[in-house]
């Protein structure tokens, strides 16, 4: 039988209490009642008779004001990871060819092997201002794959897809009937008025989401999957029935009830923006000064990738910083980038500044 080990989630799973955490890919967890961000408190122990026959239409409503969907567009699950499968469900049967971006976040290419799909790796460029290669995505696809699985906000670079790449995508779906699963969990991170989600787009663009890393309510666990395509939605939703059958209600009514007022969104997270891009400025100056490595062209968001010089093994630097230094960083082998590192900056400025110290003398030892 196949092993179906992710192991970056076994890695991350047993994160340890350390003094510098440059490992944080999401915002850290809120507690949604000590935080004010839910009013009604929902009665998850009662008969679900008790919950209004509308809880999820408005739910549906919430997020589609929220995002700029239809209602009809819009289908929860449990976390990114629940959607996502849903999702590429609905686009694709056991045998049909998939395309998956490399480096790439593990569960990304193993959801579509999971559902029998032939997976071929599309290369992405988080050194480059262009990290889609349009050219090589549109020859795959004119010879018969049926549906491409990108992010945005590229994890691990952390770059944006620029206004032409997005272009680009559009024609080869029209040209060539093309579906793409867009997982846009760090889109939430841009600035006002670059933060437009891929599937608003073209109906053949599917976006997910989550409360998950811009806000850092995990215990919701809440995906989201926002399409045009009405009828894709529906078969995702159908073959929910399958898996989840129904969300928590409790989930469902935090939901609606955070988002119904984004407002309460923008409070966790716009006192967090200048301190990330400060570290960002921070880590770039390191990067230029040390000479180690290159820094990806980061657009935005919570992490970016460092490729040490030589590209060495980072297995034991890694663990030597954990164990004696209480530092923790993502080897970038998790993500199918070895000799690099996927560094977080959502650490306090003064403690990023020290992590950087430490992970300069250990990264020193490395590289002549």
């Amino acid at each position: 039988m196949k092993d179906w080990t992710v192991a970056y989630m076994r890695w991350a799973k047993r994160f340890p209490q350390v003094r510098y955490n440059l490992a944080q890919s999401g915002m850290p967890a809120l507690d949604v009642l000590a935080e004010g961000l839910i009013d009604e408190q929902p009665n998850f122990l009662g008969s679900p008779a008790e919950h209004n026959v509308d809880r999820y239409p408005r739910l549906q409503a919430a997020i589609a004001a929220w995002t700029g969907a239809r209602p009809e567009g819009v289908l929860t699950g449990l976390g990114t990871s629940g959607i996502n499968l849903l999702a590429l469900r609905a686009m694709v049967e056991a045998g049909d060819r998939v395309l998956v971006e490399t480096p790439v976040y593990e569960p990304l290419r193993k959801l579509p092997e999971l559902l029998g799909c032939l997976v071929q790796r599309i290369p992405r460029d988080a050194f480059s201002t262009e990290s889609l290669p349009l050219d090589r995505l549109r020859d795959e696809a004119r010879k018969g794959a049926k549906a491409a699985v990108l992010s945005n906000l590229y994890n691990p670079g952390g770059n944006r897809l620029s206004e032409a790449e997005l272009s680009g995508l559009v024609e080869i779906i029209e040209e060539t009937g093309l579906q793409v699963l867009m997982d846009e969990v760090y889109m939430p991170f841009c600035p006002a008025g670059q933060r437009e989600l891929s599937f608003l787009k073209h109906p053949g663009i599917a976006t997910t989401l989550s409360l998950t890393k811009a806000w850092g309510l995990n215990t919701l666990r809440a995906g989201i999957l926002l399409s045009q395509d009405a009828d894709f939605v529906s078969r995702a939703d159908r073959i929910n029935d399958l898996v989840n059958v129904v969300a928590p209600f409790v989930t469902e009514n935090a939901m609606r009830q955070v988002i119904e007022e984004p407002e309460r969104l923008d409070a966790i997270l716009d006192p967090v923006r200048p301190r990330m891009e400060a570290n960002w400025q921070r880590l770039s100056s390191w990067a230029d000064h040390t000479g180690l490595g290159r820094l990806s062209l980061r657009s935005a968001g919570l992490c970016c990738q460092f490729e040490v010089r030589g590209r060495p093994d980072l297995a034991d630097t890694c663990r030597r910083l954990e164990e004696e230094h209480s530092l923790l960083v993502v080897d970038g082998a998790f993500f199918e980038a070895p000799g690099s590192l996927r560094i977080g900056l959502g650490a306090p400025e003064a403690d990023f500044a020290e992590a950087l110290e430490l992970l300069g003398a250990e990264l020193g030892r490395l590289v002549p």
